[in-house]
């Protein structure tokens, strides 16, 4: 029986995309212990686990189920998911709802209101601001240098609506991964307008191995580029601008 004297235990669960590459889960689980310490640090108690939509041992809906239950017995009322996901794309609008879906199903009617299912973070209000602050940190001290921000890309227009905006901001030359203009463009526009010092600000959360095909494609690039010094910066990760950013939502949601 939950002790009313108590605060209420918030169960709040990470959906990345997953993957076997060991260096984004372990960033993702980084980002939760530091989501938790903060929340505690505002005196709210919490659970803050990590599921992935890909990749894991079971699918999505089991792993929400699995920690609904957990929670449950803890004495959390409801689940909250936060889709780690920085575009409006089919995993985030499409596979994730569908999931919930079936989770509700296999917990049955009575919790059909106790999941709360965020938009993906980056549709999130501030989300812009952290992508600036820490993409500023690093530009301050490499001045004088022609920037390109690289984001996943998608053929869907509507998709690629966020960072085309946050490019604007910045005043950064946008490329893509897996739609023209991609990265190689632009370095080779850049390099033929003149510039010599050239910087990439990756529009990804965590490194791993799409990260690191880029870098590859980068770092061939530059053996017939010799003359030009191009830096790679890293994703943002577990930052603590984006942990700020996200207890403060969860925050906001607790006091309406």
């Amino acid at each position: 029986m939950n002790d009313p004297s108590r605060p209420v235990l918030r169960a709040v669960v990470l959906v990345a995309h997953g993957s076997r590459d060991h260096r984004p889960r372990q960033a993702v689980e980084l980002l939760a212990s530091r989501l938790s310490a903060t929340l505690a640090a505002a005196n709210v108690r919490s659970i803050v686990a990590v599921a992935q939509l890909e990749g894991a041992s079971t699918p999505l809906h089991q792993q929400l189920v699995g920690f609904a239950q957990r929670a449950r017995s803890a004495g959390a009322v409801r689940v909250e998911i936060i889709p780690l996901f920085l575009s409006m794309g089919v995993h985030a609008t499409v596979d994730v709802p569908e999931e919930v879906a079936l989770a509700t199903q296999s917990m049955g009617p009575q919790w059909g209101d106790r999941w709360q299912l965020y938009p993906p973070l980056g549709v999130w209000p501030g989300l812009d601001r952290v992508m600036t602050e820490e993409w500023r940190k690093v530009a301050v001290e490499l001045p004088r240098r022609a920037w390109v921000l690289v984001a996943h890309g998608s053929r869907n227009p509507l998709g690629n609506q966020l960072v085309e905006q946050l490019a604007e901001q910045l005043g950064l030359t946008l490329a893509y991964w897996a739609i023209a203009p991609t990265l190689l463009d632009r370095l080779t526009e850049f390099a033929a307008a003149g510039h010599r010092a050239i910087g990439i600000f990756p529009y990804f959360l965590f490194a791993g191995s799409l990260t690191d095909a880029l870098f590859e494609q980068v770092y061939s690039w530059q053996r017939d580029h010799t003359d030009v010094d191009v830096q790679w910066l890293e994703p943002i990760g577990p930052a603590a601008s984006l942990v700020r950013l996200m207890a403060s939502q969860l925050l906001d949601d607790l006091n309406d």
